[in-house]
């Protein structure tokens, strides 16, 4: 029993502080940058935004009937990555605006994804309506543990961390532009049911039986890679924490 609470506080003192090295950032000063790849309507889905400087994101979840997959990403160097194997990160800025609830909910996903597949292979950290929450989107491998409040009209810089030797899918979210502002919390997913990656960016969640729609500010978006001795320290105390919730 002591050795699991030890793991806890391991756990939430470790989630906050993964350090990553930048391998690039886009802020939208002067255009989409390097999200210049699209599937669907991604490009009037997640069109620039001269006066913010970002991206105005229309995150729309539609009917069954006529199911479609919006996404404005980008290629990453290096790609595609074997999920089991890789270890990456991503970060971004983002303030919810708007969104519709009830039923099938509408969700904005900040997501690495496969842009091999049909569309519905991503990996998220996920806006959703319902609850006005942020937590793991994993298409066709479920949800995450733990999840964070948000309100709309806030800004919150999203920090993620996949650990493919350990089966392990990290985010800690934070209220402000950056790491800097107040933490907010953490969720984990493991295992992760998604086999390669080689793309960053936004998409629509699967469909619903009525049109949903997610309205969003994306103000910066970063491809990262975790420094391994933080991503192996928080890797082992957060599956301790996993294993601790679920018994």
């Amino acid at each position: 029993m002591r050795s699991r609470r030890a793991a806890c506080y391991l756990a939430l003192f470790f989630a906050p502080t993964v350090l990553a090295d930048t391998i690039w950032t886009e802020t939208f000063d002067s255009g989409v940058g390097r999200l210049d790849q699209t599937r669907g309507q991604g490009d009037a889905r997640f069109a620039w935004d001269a006066g913010d400087q970002a991206i105005d994101g229309t995150f729309i979840r539609y009917p069954h009937a006529s199911p479609s997959v919006d996404q404005r990403f980008a290629l990453l160097d290096d790609g595609p990555f074997n999920v089991d194997e890789a270890v990456l990160g991503f970060s971004a800025v983002v303030t919810p605006l708007s969104g519709d609830g009830g039923g099938s909910p509408a969700n904005a996903n900040i997501a690495f994804i496969n842009s091999a597949s049909p569309g519905w292979e991503y990996l998220s950290v996920r806006f959703r309506a319902e609850e006005n929450r942020i937590s793991i989107g994993i298409q066709g491998g479920g949800g995450g543990v733990g999840s964070v409040p948000f309100t709309y009209g806030t800004t919150y810089f999203v920090d993620a961390v996949l650990d493919g030797p350990n089966e392990l899918f990290e985010v800690n979210v934070y209220q402000g532009v950056d790491a800097t502002g107040t933490f907010l919390g953490s969720m984990t997913k493991s295992p992760i049911n998604m086999p390669v990656i080689d793309a960053l960016g936004f998409t629509n969640p699967m469909t619903a039986s009525t049109e949903k729609q997610f309205h969003a500010r994306i103000d910066e978006i970063s491809f990262t890679v975790p420094e391994p001795a933080t991503a192996v320290l928080a890797s082992v105390a957060l599956l301790a924490l996993i294993r601790r919730r679920s018994n």
